[in-house]
């Protein structure tokens, strides 16, 4: 019954908590909110473990995106760190996971040598136990956010004990989308997968295109077919979660301050 809540925001947290001081107070940390008193209390500093540790030795970069609660702790999804992190219940951080990137054909706009290829990071958004047990990870990329490019990943465990996985421990499950966000499994263990820009996020930037932020809830068959569940009316939707009763509540309009609404999408069959 209690409440637990990722805060996050990308960059490097040492500079980012130096330039906001205490308006940085909770910034990419796990905390644990008492609803009767309206406060918070941290359980772990997800950003400062990447100051420290750099799991996949990138740029100083943290962003704890997703978080799931399991037996002995959480598994906490770092969008910036390119990171899955186990915590304990007594705040300890280790690295679960870590991310490859891709190497991508080069954008025209960069105007570089034809054939140029450039690394994309992996950028992982959520995560969900899948029903043989073991833990999805949904992958957003980075830029240049190149189309059908995103993965869901498949991690062996889901009952880790916080080790870091071993070469072959984690496989690609699923490929060809663009910009995942989040995915989440009904109980019927079929996966339910969410692109926050389905024409990519390029487009989304792209202000002449005002179609360029329209998100997608998208059906993933046992074989990878992709099958769009619902596309209008998604607006820069950030997260997806299936309650107990097996409807679909996604959050939607993430990026406009004001507009942010959860949508409740019941499945039918004829």
């Amino acid at each position: 019954g209690e409440i637990y809540v990722l805060t996050g925001l990308g960059g490097n947290p040492t500079l980012v908590r130096e330039a906001a001081g205490e308006l940085a107070d909770g910034y990419g940390e796990l905390l644990r909110v008492d609803a009767e008193t309206n406060t918070w209390t941290s359980v772990a500093d997800i950003a400062g473990y990447e100051a420290e540790a750099n799991p996949d030795g990138g740029a100083i970069d943290s962003n704890p995106y997703s978080l799931l609660i399991v037996d002995d702790g959480f598994m906490v999804v770092d969008a910036g760190m390119n990171a899955v992190v186990h915590v304990t219940a007594e705040g300890e951080i280790s690295t679960v996971a870590t991310f490859p990137a891709q190497m991508v054909d080069a954008p025209p706009f960069l105007e570089l040598p034809e054939g140029t290829q450039i690394p994309m990071e992996s950028v992982p958004t959520g995560i969900a136990v899948g029903p043989d047990g073991a833990y999805y990870v949904s992958e957003l990329t980075g830029f240049p956010f190149e189309l059908g490019a995103a993965r869901v990943w498949r991690l062996d465990d889901a009952n880790d004990d916080g080790d870091a996985m071993d070469e072959g421990e984690m496989t690609v499950a699923y490929s060809g989308f663009t910009n995942l966000v989040d995915l989440a499994f009904a109980s019927d263990g079929d996966l339910y997968v969410l692109s926050i820009a389905k024409e990519g996020l390029l487009a989304a930037e792209d202000p002449e295109n005002p179609a360029g932020f329209t998100s997608a809830l998208i059906h993933v068959g046992e074989d990878g077919t992709q099958t769009e569940v619902m596309s209008e009316g998604l607006v820069a939707a950030p997260g997806l979660e299936i309650g107990p009763d097996d409807a679909i509540y996604v959050a939607n309009f993430g990026v406009m301050p004001g507009m942010g609404e959860v949508i409740k999408i019941t499945m039918t069959t004829e």
